[in-house]
């Protein structure tokens, strides 16, 4: 792929949801850390497409918790 473009982030968050800076404290228990990286990819059909929004760019995300 020529044009692939991977883009990674970390972010944390309290058991509550509620958004915290990493290395920062929850009251409700301990600081959870997520890593999240995003693929995009631009895409043109090889053959003319009348319906076809072209170019599209497919995009696929993944977001794990780190223990």
């Amino acid at each position: 792929p020529q044009n692939l473009t991977v883009t990674s982030s970390v972010s944390c968050q309290c058991p509550d949801s509620t958004s915290v800076a990493c290395g920062g404290s929850c009251t409700g228990g301990a600081t959870e850390t997520y890593a999240t990286v995003v693929v995009q990819e631009p895409f043109t059909t090889l053959l003319p497409y009348p319906a076809s929004l072209a170019p599209l760019t497919l995009q696929g995300s993944a977001t794990l918790r780190i223990h």
